[in-house]
């Protein structure tokens, strides 16, 4: 009797221990094998497209393959290894902002996962991505191929979340050439083989959605008559607001952008009072340059955010236009102080709420910020676990929860590491 006593102590003493220890997932969560998931849809009640304008221009020492160096848009003229000191337990970068994950590569495929998995569960539909050509015409710095190079990274990765993408032209480029169309047409021909073909490229009314910023280095109609000579189809394109007349007889419309008299501006463009047409509105969380500390030429006037209240504004004031898209402006411009990925709260940042306005003024269905948290969480793990390969899977397997938006067997699975 006394034996059978004592072992029953240690079956209980075996039963607690299991208890505190690291809790296992269910079975139908992980059974160690890697199920793909096809994206699902979020959905909402806005019925306008929502796209996000995308910068691929930041470089860290790992991308630029160089010891100490990092890209001009963290460090402006302040110095090539200004984000190599600390303020506050941050690095130094050219901006009055400060990532949530801190300064990073565009071509990071674990920060691309990051932002696409945001912007989706945000209620975003894809994105607009500041292209600058190919970069690889005789004279181009180095800038631009790296800004080409990571446009690919993040396009290679856009189907497996389910997002769409279109390209702005940043023809500015072209400007040093003598003839202007003929260099911009070699950019728009490597748009039509690589990008305009591809499912996963967002069409407007069959033809594939094009925007240029500006026009600023090609400026007559016969220019951009050259320019699209040899596509099959000519694109639906659109130039920033009342800028169309430079591309006369090829634009299907114009976009708004960011303008010092806010409102007043883009109240006169969605009333069509200049620009009668199919207009893409705009939507930013303020302006706030570093131009002048950085040691760039550039715009010095502020919009201010007033915490979320000048986002919702104008959300609410695009919400009720009838224009086909919505652009957020912008996902990451940290230059120009415009970007709505998440931001470090110590540092004066926004945290996650400009995300969690747009989550509710979207009517995004059964997501909030746990699950903005949820896709901090799984990045922060993958950083910490490379190599891992036992971890790895498991975060792979976490992925496709959330592109699925499986999010309680997402969180499920991630407890577990």
């Amino acid at each position: 009797m006394k034996k059978i006593c004592c072992y029953a102590g240690i079956v209980l003493v075996l039963v607690a221990c299991k208890k505190t220890g690291t809790p296992g997932p269910s079975p139908d969560v992980w059974d160690g094998i890697i199920r793909p998931a096809a994206p699902v849809t979020v959905a909402k009640t806005a019925t306008q497209k929502i796209f996000v304008h995308y910068m691929p221009w930041f470089e860290t020492p790992q991308s630029l393959v160089s010891c100490c160096n990092w890209g001009i848009h963290w460090t402006m003229n302040r110095g090539a290894t200004f984000p190599n000191t600390f303020v506050s337990g941050q690095r130094r970068i050219a901006a009055h902002y400060y990532p949530m994950i801190g300064p990073y590569a565009s071509s990071d495929t674990n920060v691309i996962d990051y932002q696409l998995l945001l912007m989706k569960l945000s209620g975003i539909d894809g994105l607009m991505i500041d292209w600058p050509g190919t970069g690889t015409n005789l004279g181009e710095s180095m800038d631009l191929p790296l800004n080409a190079r990571n446009t690919k990274a993040i396009v290679d990765r856009l189907s497996k979340v389910g997002l769409k993408y279109a390209l702005v032209y940043e023809d500015q480029y072209v400007s040093r050439y003598t003839d202007k169309a003929a260099a911009a047409k070699n950019d728009i021909n490597y748009a039509r083989d690589n990008y305009f073909n591809d499912p996963n490229y967002e069409q407007y009314e069959g033809k594939p959605l094009f925007m240029v910023f500006g026009p600023q280095a090609v400026t007559t109609g016969a220019g951009w008559t050259t320019v699209f000579s040899e596509l099959p189809v000519k694109p639906a394109f659109f130039t920033l607001w009342y800028e169309r007349h430079e591309a006369a007889g090829n634009t299907t419309g114009e976009y708004a952008w960011i303008d010092q008299s806010h409102t007043t501006r883009l109240n006169n463009f969605y009333a069509g009072s200049y620009n009668p047409g199919v207009k893409i509105s705009s939507v930013y969380p303020g302006f706030k340059t570093y131009y002048t500390e950085g040691g760039w030429p550039g715009p010095t006037w502020t919009i201010a955010a007033n915490g979320t209240n000048t986002f919702v504004q104008l959300l609410d004031l695009a919400l009720k236009q009838f224009t086909p898209y919505l652009q957020l402006n912008t996902w990451n411009d940290y230059g120009e102080g415009t970007m709505l990925e998440p931001t470090s709260e110590a540092s004066g940042g926004f945290g996650y709420k400009l995300l969690t306005a747009l989550q509710d003024k979207l009517g995004v269905a059964g997501l909030n910020q746990a699950d903005l948290e949820t896709v901090q969480r799984y990045y922060e793990l993958k950083v910490a676990n490379a190599g891992n390969a036992g971890v790895m899977n498991k975060l792979t397997q976490v992925y496709y929860y959330m592109v699925s938006l499986q999010m309680g067997k997402a969180r499920e699975l991630l407890a577990t590491i």
